[in-house]
């Protein structure tokens, strides 16, 4: 198989004898026969139907890899692969693509499957948020006011830097 750096535009039809088949169950069969011919992973976008065609539930998917072997899938399979070719924008073929896609409130009209599913994507661990004074780095500790009448009002910009009076606050604890 060829490795290629752009990502290429697939159309997989569901054969005439499929289209009564739930979402879910076309979804699952195309994922299958996209790896079949070499797609090993991607995002697909459901189109229910198009207008004045014999195309039925088709998905387009974009992804990495090379396609190999439509012919014979066909005829293991009846699904239809058509290689749209190699994508120098995925932003504009998505968008095109989403114009006219299937939308249905409880069904993502992107999915991702193969080596780009959900479940494959490993996030780095998390910084840990450090609560520190951005003048002299110490770590900032929460403070309780204790003095006459009211507190005074703290400063009401977002992200204020500055000194604040400490007379009549102490130290709460208890960290963050």
């Amino acid at each position: 198989m060829k490795k290629v750096k752009r990502s290429i535009h697939l159309i997989v039809s569901a054969p005439r004898g499929d289209w009564d088949l739930s979402y879910s169950k076309l979804r699952s069969r195309a994922y299958k026969v996209a790896k079949m011919v070499g797609l090993k992973g991607g995002c697909s976008v459901f189109h229910p139907w198009r207008d004045g065609g014999d195309l039925g539930p088709h998905f387009h998917m974009l992804g990495p890899g090379w396609i190999d072997h439509v012919r014979e899938i066909y005829r293991e399979t009846g699904w239809v692969v058509k290689n749209k070719g190699l994508r120098k924008n995925l932003g504009k073929t998505l968008r095109y693509e989403l114009g006219h896609a299937g939308i249905h409130k409880e069904i993502h009209t992107i999915t991702w499957f193969g080596d780009l599913a959900y479940c494959k994507f490993k996030a780095p661990p998390l910084e840990e948020d450090l609560h520190v004074c951005p003048l002299c780095g110490q770590e900032l500790v929460k403070l309780m006011w204790y003095g006459e009448l009211g507190a005074p009002e703290p400063p009401q910009e977002i992200g204020f830097e500055g000194y604040v009076d400490p007379n009549g606050w102490f130290e709460q604890g208890g960290g963050w």
